[in-house]
């Protein structure tokens, strides 16, 4: 099998070089597999002195700067680069083992009709250790954190689901790339970036009828900011994830008439039920004030975006 690696970077030079250290240097033959990054930034120019200078060192490794800000744009541009069929995006954030393409390709080779296929994320800080009550926050609010653990089994994923685009294997076929929607994953300004691109990806391949899969032996570490572990943070992703599910739901109903979001159907429930005042009912589904803060942004915020 043959791998083009995409990793979309934007002002993080420091992480980015640390670990392209590692994807040039796979247990895998070297003409068997390309990394492409795409620098998202116009004023890093230190990163793209970096890239310039590997491009001449490494036959495998190409760049190319986007700019238009966000992930989408970003992965969107290595996609249509990628000289070959199967696709491994990979945040310049991420810490992979020498063994990563070995792990798609057995994975591929159990589930060959699969178009994409992804694995365990684990989350763990850029600087200095986590304590017990942060470590049940990570597991709390995974998401939130890039960490993807969906258990020790292979799984099928199903309407709802997603893979996180962290770590993601997709096989591309000649004809119709698969590519991000540019309205989701998208920089809003420097500050925020709204995502769910990946989401929205995942349920679109599902509804085209595309099998998906989690492979926990495909392991793989994020490397997150301290500044999410703060409350701030969290309210304010949590703020952003209802915006960009009303919009996911939105780009899905154009494609798909007939398609109704999950969360959408329970959320409406839920409001119905708190309207005819059973409170105990609606206390389950907000087990949180980040709940009830991402609830507000989809049902209140959302169709104003």
């Amino acid at each position: 099998m043959e791998f083009s690696i995409i990793v979309p970077t934007r002002n993080r030079y420091v992480l980015l070089k640390k670990h392209l250290d590692r994807l040039l240097f796979l247990d895998y033959p070297k003409d068997k597999y390309e990394v492409i990054v795409v620098n998202n930034s116009a004023e890093d120019d230190q990163t793209q002195i970096y890239l310039r200078e590997l491009s001449k060192k490494h036959k495998n490794f190409r760049f190319h700067q986007e700019m238009r800000l966000g992930p989408s744009f970003a992965r969107n541009a290595g996609i249509k680069m990628a000289k070959y069929p199967f696709h491994i995006l990979i945040d310049d954030d991420i810490e992979v083992k020498k063994t990563l393409l070995k792990e798609f390709v057995l994975a591929w080779q159990k589930h060959s009709k699969a178009i994409a296929i992804g694995g365990k994320i684990i989350a763990k800080p850029t600087i200095g250790q986590l304590g017990e009550k942060q470590e049940r926050l990570i597991t709390k609010h995974s998401w939130v954190f890039g960490q993807q653990d969906k258990g020790s089994q292979e799984v099928q994923i199903q309407k709802g689901e997603m893979l996180c685009s962290g770590t993601l294997g997709l096989h591309q076929k000649e004809k119709n790339l698969i590519l991000f929607d540019h309205r989701l994953g998208i920089s809003l300004n420097p500050d925020t970036i709204l995502y769910g691109e990946d989401s929205e990806l995942c349920t679109r391949l599902f509804l085209n009828k595309h099998e998906i899969w989690y492979v926990p032996d495909i392991i793989t570490i994020n490397h997150f900011n301290r500044q999410r572990l703060t409350d701030k943070y969290l309210s304010k992703r949590y703020f952003t994830n209802g915006l960009e599910i009303y919009l996911a739901d939105s780009i899905l109903k154009k494609h798909f008439p007939h398609y109704d979001s999950s969360y959408g159907i329970r959320l409406k429930q839920e409001l119905t039920k708190l309207l005819f005042f059973n409170f105990s009912v609606f206390k389950k589904y907000i087990r949180t004030k980040y709940d009830f803060i991402m609830i507000f942004s989809y049902f209140f915020c959302g169709r104003y975006f």
